[in-house]
């Protein structure tokens, strides 16, 4: 997973410098880890939303693509 994937505080304290834009979390809904969804409050000027990590797909479709160029050569 992620590095705020999973960890409230840690996308708690990622958010706190951008109150400046008016970026507002929902404890309640930051509390809740939920995967794929927004968190941020009604009135908060600036969308924050989790996105579940899926590196194992990155890291496939790149062995793909090398495993295809090799292929070719």
């Amino acid at each position: 997973s992620g590095t705020g994937e999973d960890s409230p505080l840690v996308r708690e304290a990622a958010c706190q410098d951008f109150e400046f834009l008016g970026l507002q979390i929902g404890p309640q809904k930051n509390a809740q880890s939920p995967a794929d969804q927004d968190i941020s409050t009604g009135d908060s000027a600036v969308r924050v939303v989790v996105v579940a990590a899926r590196e194992d797909w990155e890291i496939a479709r790149e062995c793909w693509r090398l495993a295809r160029a090799s292929a070719r050569t």
